[in-house]
């Protein structure tokens, strides 16, 4: 899986590459390409056969080719699972790969060690993933405009439950102060 991070910040234009390394081999140079693949706020997976196990995952190495109209992207994490054994390998990268990007020194790839769990589990990072999700996913109003890529509803429902949900409330007050005004005078 790889997920790019969610909006207003773009997905890209150029061709993306990985490279998995284990105890036991590395994947080689494999390109990740499917279309709508790279997405604003996407999470895309893509399965990457070898002909011998790599063992345990330690890093892995992803870049691309800086082309097209918007090339550079933020990678969130890649997440590697190992089909054979169920293993799950986690990669956070919480980095731009832009030449425009001075922390990495304008470079259009990175190498990355897998994560341990307790780098998983800090508080503030589920805080901010949660947090991203909520907005991005499960807030009604927001939804309209950055539509969860994997989400079988289509914007048309989602903004036929806003102005349904907008004419309900219009409705509730309209009768509750109506029913409050007729008190008064009385």
């Amino acid at each position: 899986c790889v997920y790019l991070t969610p909006p207003p910040l773009l997905g890209t234009s150029a061709h993306v590459g990985i490279n998995v390394y284990g105890c036991e081999g590395r994947s080689g140079h494999r390109h990740l390409d499917s279309p709508g693949a790279f997405a604003r706020n996407g999470l895309d997976i893509f399965h990457i056969a070898t002909e011998t196990s790599l063992g345990s995952v330690w890093k892995i190495r992803v870049w691309h080719d800086n082309k097209g109209l918007s090339p550079a992207w933020k990678l969130q994490y890649v997440l590697v699972k190992d089909l054979q054994t169920g293993s799950s390998y986690y990669f956070l990268v919480e980095e731009w790969l832009s030449v425009d990007n001075e922390r990495t020194d304008g470079r259009v790839e990175i190498e990355v060690e897998a994560s341990e769990e307790a780098e998983l589990r800090r508080l503030p990072r589920l805080l901010n993933w949660e947090l991203q999700r909520a907005l991005c996913e499960s807030h009604l109003w927001l939804s309209l405009w950055e539509r969860p890529v994997r989400s079988p509803f289509t914007r048309l429902q989602r903004a036929t439950c806003c102005a349904l949900l907008l004419q309900l409330c219009l409705l509730a007050n309209t009768m509750w102060y109506s029913t409050v005004a007729n008190r008064s005078y009385r």
